[in-house]
């Protein structure tokens, strides 16, 4: 479990009109290893080809400085002149100071860049599918092990949501948390000392003017993480309006012959349209915070560059000397150019705090499926289930789906012999799916004691039992595969020759060959999730099942 865990399960509940989910840093940090740790080789190479392409970028910049510096100090000549003060600044020794040295070193750099970027943004993009991937098969995997309660309270859309997009969203969003101060971190700070340096090639400048930069890069993402959190309330609220149209259009399109039946189209119409209205709504209200934050990050960046360009200015037309004033309108260059450098890494810190508020109802809803415990746990010491005809006992069992909930059973005692057939029969709502449910140890129940062949189920390993146990529910499950595909989810090294006996015995082969391609056999016929799709009827869907079972 991750550290200061305070998630439930579910869809994120709001209480109030801006309220939003708990934003925890340990929690983002530790998702974030957790998702970059499954290829942690390849994102350490990224990581080092990033910072190698900044560090780069950012030298380049500085050599086109300094080759204008040559070129307004040194005039034609291909060097400085002997006697005059070498332009650079305090990082001059690590600048050349020959014009063809500068420039074939620049055309150099400019080639040596565009190759490493390329190298990166491959390796990024195979490095983002890794993660992704394992992902996807990891909230998949989770899924598949949680018990009735939670897929009670998140339904189909929601899971196919959070499997599909929002686990995208997750594996950006903690990818950029892990990479961002390495990457982002040193490039500010040689960003900075490079705008350092352009300003010391004015002359020693005020105290105040250092203090002041470094005070706007530390307040301009403070006030722009106070927009964000404005950001975060918005994007919950557009996250939870796309996901009820989603569930609105999946209550319309489940059984759409159906509501046809019933002349319900226009109902239909019209509570899906009320859902749309409210999505739209939201994802208004979020583009103009959004827009909000959006000119902010934006206008600030030109107001430095126009004080440093005043400064710059004024500290040129105080100099007497020509050789420095063109020294001086090189480093004003340099200053206009390397704003951007400096804040390029401010904004996209301030970017990566909107993403994650805004993206971070998406992304909670992934890792509270990643962090949900199942209901039905694997004993501590767990036994096997001995050969042969097994009896099934009850005694005193109560079973409640939710604390506050009525029983739906209530001290039920009985005893079903082996080798015997038996009907549960009573009301809707009484307990009969229930009671087989408990069986197979789907559901967990209260109190009582439920025994198969001689042993508690509780004492039994989840994997023996469920082996042991056939079910055929009124609406089976058939994904969109082949029969065969259906067939051998009950037994992989089943053959052709078993499947094809087992369909002739409970009467469905005849449909399966009747659906099947020309020339191909019934176990190549294609079935479909969907009730009302296919070539097999509901009843022979149910026949399926059973030869499955």
């Amino acid at each position: 479990m991750a550290p200061e865990a305070k998630f439930g399960s579910g869809t994120p509940q709001k209480t109030g009109p801006d309220s939003s989910p708990p934003l925890s840093i340990r929690m983002t940090v530790y998702w974030a290893w957790q998702t970059v740790s499954v290829a942690r080789g390849r994102f350490a190479a990224n990581l080092a080809s990033s910072v190698l392409v900044q560090q780069l970028s950012l030298y380049k910049s500085q050599l086109l400085v300094t080759v204008i510096a040559l070129l307004a100090a040194g005039g034609a000549d291909s060097a400085v002149t002997s006697g005059q003060e070498t332009p650079g600044g305090f990082l001059a020794r690590l600048m050349p100071q020959d014009l063809t040295t500068a420039a074939i070193l620049f055309a150099v750099l400019a080639a040596v860049v565009v190759l490493l970027q390329f190298g990166d943004r491959v390796l990024a993009t195979s490095t983002d599918m890794i993660m992704l991937g394992r992902l996807q098969q990891r909230l998949h995997d989770r899924l598949l092990i949680l018990g009735n309660n939670f897929h009670q309270r998140v339904g189909l859309s929601d899971a196919t949501m959070i499997v599909t997009r929002y686990a995208m969203t997750a594996q950006s969003l903690m990818r950029e948390v892990a990479s961002f101060p390495f990457v982002r971190g040193l490039t500010l700070l040689t960003a900075m000392i490079y705008l350092l340096n352009n300003l010391s090639m004015l002359g020693n400048p005020p105290a105040w003017v250092p203090f002041l930069l470094l005070g706007i890069v530390v307040v301009f993402p403070v006030v722009g993480w106070r927009l964000s959190i404005m950001l975060r309330s918005a994007f919950q609220r557009s996250t939870l309006a796309e996901m009820a149209v989603a569930k609105e259009f999946a209550n319309s399109d489940t059984l759409p012959l159906e509501i046809q039946a019933m002349g319900a189209n226009e109902l239909r119409s019209k509570a899906f349209a009320l859902r749309v209205a409210d999505a739209v709504k939201a994802k208004v209200r979020a583009a103009m915070r959004n827009e909000v934050a959006y000119q902010f990050e934006n206008a600030a960046p030109d107001f430095i560059q126009a004080g440093l360009l005043i400064y710059g200015v004024f500290q040129t037309l105080s100099l007497d000397n020509i050789h420095d004033r063109a020294i001086a309108g090189a480093a004003i260059v340099g200053l206009i150019q390397f704003v951007p450098q400096v804040m390029a890494p401010v904004r996209q810190m301030i970017d990566m705090a909107n993403m994650v508020n805004t993206l971070w109802p998406q992304v909670e809803m992934a890792i509270q499926v990643l962090e949900a415990e199942p209901e039905i746990k694997e004993p501590s010491k767990p036994q096997q289930l001995p050969q042969g005809p097994l009896t099934v006992e009850v005694e005193d069992l109560s079973y409640k789906p939710l604390p506050d909930a009525p029983p739906i059973l209530d001290n039920l005692s009985v005893a079903l012999g082996s080798g015997e057939i038996w009907g549960l029969v009573g009301r809707s709502g009484s307990g009969k799916s229930t009671l087989l449910n408990l069986v197979a140890r789907l559901r967990e129940y209260q109190s009582g004691t439920l025994r198969l062949g001689g042993l508690d189920i509780r004492n039994v390993a989840l994997g023996n039992l469920r082996r042991s146990i056939g079910m055929v529910s009124q609406f089976p499950l058939i994904i969109n595969d082949t029969a065969r595909a259906n067939l051998r989810r009950a037994r992989a090294d089943a053959t052709d020759q078993e499947l094809e006996a087992v369909c002739r015995s409970v009467g469905v082969w005849g449909a399966l060959e009747d659906s099947a391609p020309p020339g191909a056999s019934g176990l190549d016929a294609q079935l479909y999730t969907e009730s009302n799709k296919g070539a097999l009827s509901g009843g022979q869907r149910r026949l399926f099942a059973i030869a499955r079972a």
